[in-house]
Formats: structure tokens, sequence, C-alpha cells
């Protein structure tokens, strides 16, 4: 059993292409993290989030203006994320296809298989099934693949 350090997802599988969007004022995000428009803008999605869209390819400050912008990837229904659950620690199988929320704190997202009430992410497979070498059920923020709802891509707009 390891504790697993929580890390901003990542591909683990399909392609993103890059688009270039205006950043929000005030906001910041870490590589990785899921981002959303607001006004035409970015903003770091929030925990709970269910309209969602993009992922920051660099980590990037408050740019202290509304002129900067940054380019970012484009989630689609096919790619398949890698990422931590949020606090569990024992990860089960059962997890599989469940539908789940997302958990952002200190500018990392997770999954959050204790949540259901606003889901934006079907959870594809556990780390201790696809990679079991590396992988054990009793990891703590143990890694799960996962795919973002098409609902949560279509709420998200253009």
């Amino acid at each position: 059993m390891a504790t697993l350090t929580q890390a901003n997802p990542r591909a683990y599988k399909g392609h993103m292409e890059t688009v270039k969007l205006l950043i929000t004022n005030g906001q910041s995000w870490n590589a990785g993290q899921f981002l959303h428009t607001a006004s035409g803008a970015l903003s770091a999605t929030a925990t709970g989030s269910v309209n969602f869209k993009y992922v920051a390819k660099t980590t990037q400050a408050d740019p202290g203006n509304t002129t900067t912008t940054a380019e970012v990837w484009v989630i689609t229904n096919d790619v398949i994320f890698e990422g931590n659950e949020l606090d569990a620690t024992a990860a089960v199988q059962t997890w599989i296809g469940g539908i789940y929320n997302i958990n952002v704190a200190s500018n990392v997202v997770t999954v959050d298989v204790d949540s259901t009430s606003v889901p934006s992410v079907e959870i594809v497979d556990v780390g201790f099934l696809y990679e079991p070498i590396k992988n054990s059920a009793a990891d703590t923020n143990p890694l799960v693949t996962f795919r973002v709802l098409q609902s949560v891509l279509d709420a998200a707009g253009s």
C-alpha cells in the first residue's frame, strides 16, 4: 500500500486539439487542471463543476489584464484521463462505470467517488486492474482512468 501524491489528470488515451483563448483577469491554474469559459474567457473549474471542456497545457499565473491568451487542449468524450481518486483508502472494481463528481483543491483535480450529486466523469478502470505491478487496491489516492461526460462538454458550449 502506498499513499499516492495527488496530481492533475493527464490524457491516458486519445488525442486533444489545441485552441488559444483569452484568460479571465484574476484567474490562475496548474498544468492539467480542467478549465471552462465564462463570457468567452478561460477560468479554472471548481469542485462539482458540470460545464468544463478544456485542459491547461501549462501553469498560468493571474495575467492582471483581459488581453492575455493561453493555449489549452479541448476535451472530447473519447479522451480517457488518468488521475487520482480524492480520498479513498481502497480502490474497488465496482467504481468502474460509476459516474462521480470532480473535486478541485489547491488547483488539483481529483475524482470523488463519495459524491454523485453533480456528476461530471465516468470511471473507465482502476489502477490496480490495468497496472497491477505499479498500483495496489489499498493505495491511498488510488489511480483511476475516467472520461468526461458528454453532458458536461455540451454544457460548456463552444
